[in-house]
């Protein structure tokens, strides 16, 4: 398991998106776990993560929502391939990430 503090939020110019995810090659299933109280977005192009709206907000992206009680993990890619990203909406967001090979 691997847990990002403290991603990037703000102006997408100045803060990139991170790398939250480098299969290497391999197929992964991936799961998230976000236990803040902040909308983390995730999305395999960190250019899209980078466009933020008026407030500074990332307007794409598979949202990891704060709602989700932190002992349940988001399950969005079963078999995945490559990299993923991740912005959040304000500041103080962490994101759990969990890879098991499948292939």
């Amino acid at each position: 398991m691997a847990r990002f503090k403290n991603l990037p939020s703000g102006n997408g110019t100045q803060f990139p998106s991170q790398m939250v995810v480098d299969t290497g090659g391999l197929v992964k299933a991936v799961y998230f776990q976000n236990p803040t109280a902040v909308d983390i977005y995730i999305s395999d192009t960190p250019v899209l993560l980078n466009k933020t709206d008026a407030a500074n907000n990332p307007t794409v992206g598979m949202l990891a929502p704060a709602a989700v009680p932190p002992t349940v993990p988001v399950v969005p890619f079963r078999t995945f391939k490559g990299r993923l990203f991740a912005r959040a909406v304000g500041p103080g967001a962490e994101l759990e990430v969990i890879e098991s090979e499948v292939c």
